[in-house]
């Protein structure tokens, strides 16, 4: 895939590293009230069998500050389903026409759909999004993990995430929760908790490379690499009995940086992770 459309498919902050989070009450403002949220997230979901519905605590990007001697973060708690109800109803308005079984619900659907295009449609800019109160902009991180042989780990989802189901990703993905909001760290520790859920691992020299926000989805999402003190071969049985392996991972593949050109080119990648990868892969070979 040309260069030029990875690069354009994100918005891209480069950051290196978070000095210190402000949380507060959010800032975030639904377009829709109580009952529209509840029918929409029903229509969603009817037929995702397999799915866990979940409306879970999330941690959601309020605000950037950027100065010469420090980034910060706002930060607030809002719901995951506001992450369904705004990004997802934006990106994916079939998954809510397809599974209609009435007019009027054809109908409700949208007139929801163009509501939440009306207040979204137009950013030109990172900070277009971020600053957009009536979308989630929930957190969620992307982690590249690279073992002792300098290759990389890239897993494929299972149709029971909830998110992203059947996408390629790299090493590990999620979104920052409740629990992570609470620590001190709150990437760092979504971090840890994500591989060590979905992967059974633990990671050292883990680097934050920035905030990537695709330009279809609109989600924040904080890309870092880490490194594996082992190599893939020896601990794939071990991965295998994580508590969420077999739940959120349907095939886990072992990368070299010289196999990333094709890799790029995979169409189950979303927008995110593509980047992601593309600039491990452009690090690896300055």
């Amino acid at each position: 895939m040309r260069e030029d459309i990875i690069k354009n498919s994100v918005y891209f902050l480069k950051l290196n590293e978070i000095d210190y989070y402000i949380k507060q009450n959010t800032t975030f403002k639904s377009i829709f009230d109580n009952t529209d949220k509840e029918k929409l997230i029903e229509i969603y979901y009817r037929n995702k069998q397999n799915s866990n519905v979940f409306n879970g605590v999330s941690t959601r990007l309020d605000k950037i500050i950027l100065n010469k001697q420090n980034c910060i973060l706002e930060i607030s708690k809002v719901n995951y389903f506001d992450l369904i109800t705004s990004n997802m109803l934006y990106f994916k308005p079939n998954q809510w026409l397809d599974n209609c079984l009435s007019e009027d619900e054809l109908n409700f659907c949208k007139n929801k759909i163009g509501e939440i295009r009306g207040v979204i449609e137009g950013h030109k800019k990172l900070e277009d999004i971020i600053n957009n109160e009536n979308i989630s902009n929930i957190m969620a991180v992307s982690v590249l993990i690279e073992d002792m042989d300098g290759k990389i780990g890239i897993t494929k989802r299972t149709s029971n995430v909830s998110m992203s189901s059947g996408f390629v990703s790299t090493s590990v993905t999620g979104s920052v929760d409740g629990e992570n909001y609470l620590d001190d760290n709150p990437l760092i520790h979504c971090v840890n908790k994500e591989v060590f859920e979905e992967l059974g691992l633990k990671i050292n020299q883990i680097e934050l490379k920035g905030l990537a926000i695709s330009k279809t989805k609109l989600q924040p999402i904080f890309l870092f690499n880490a490194k594996l003190d082992d190599t893939w071969e020896n601990v794939i049985q071990k991965m295998k009995s994580a508590k969420d392996y077999k739940k959120e991972i349907e095939k886990f593949s072992i990368v070299s940086i010289s196999d990333i050109p094709g890799l790029l080119t995979n169409n189950e990648l979303s927008d995110a992770t593509r980047y992601h990868i593309y600039l491990k892969y452009k690090g690896n070979n300055k």
